[in-house]
């Protein structure tokens, strides 16, 4: 045991030596912000079903509300920390800031399309839980429609922007 810890290397003592880069941390990284942004929409989702299905009831309302709010909170430090992480990669591989320039900015269209999508669900929710009362309805359906236009120019964003890119 003595001469384990006397050892003066880390060969010595046959460890093995990990050797990883920054392009390998940045893949680890982005696999756990994306699961952890995964886990906030499914919050924000379940917050909104919880607030179509409160009934009214002040407390059930409230804690839908702190749901979604919290939810969307870790999905903006989510989204910021994968900002961070591929500006520092790019920054200590010496990539181009055009490299890092299209990775923010299709970042920031799938989050508007993972917004829009969420809203489009729980607008769906509401209209389905609206009991025909008109003013839900008409929250429900300009919800829908505002929601849908989001996506559309989220998804015409994304094609010119990667057409722009491309072109130049």
């Amino acid at each position: 045991m003595i001469d384990f810890f006397a050892a003066g290397t880390l060969n010595d003592v046959n460890i093995p030596k990990v050797a990883a880069d920054a392009t390998t941390l940045a893949s680890v990284l982005t696999w756990v912000y994306m699961i952890i942004g995964i886990l906030a929409v499914v919050f924000i989702i379940v917050g909104g079903i919880r607030y179509a299905l409160s009934g009214g009831d002040a407390a059930g309302v409230k804690q839908a509300k702190d749901t979604i709010t919290y939810a969307v909170i870790g999905l903006v430090a989510v989204i910021l920390a994968y900002t961070i992480t591929q500006f520092v990669v790019m920054t200590v591989d010496g990539s181009s800031w055009e490299g890092f320039r299209d990775s923010i900015i299709n970042t920031l269209i799938y989050a508007v399309g993972i917004i829009s999508t969420i809203m489009i669900i729980i607008s769906g929710i509401r209209y389905v839980t609206s009991g025909g009362e008109a003013a839900k309805v008409a929250g429900a359906k300009n919800g829908i429609l505002y929601a849908v236009i989001g996506l559309v120019v989220a998804i015409l964003a994304y094609a010119i922007v990667n057409f722009v890119i491309g072109s130049f």
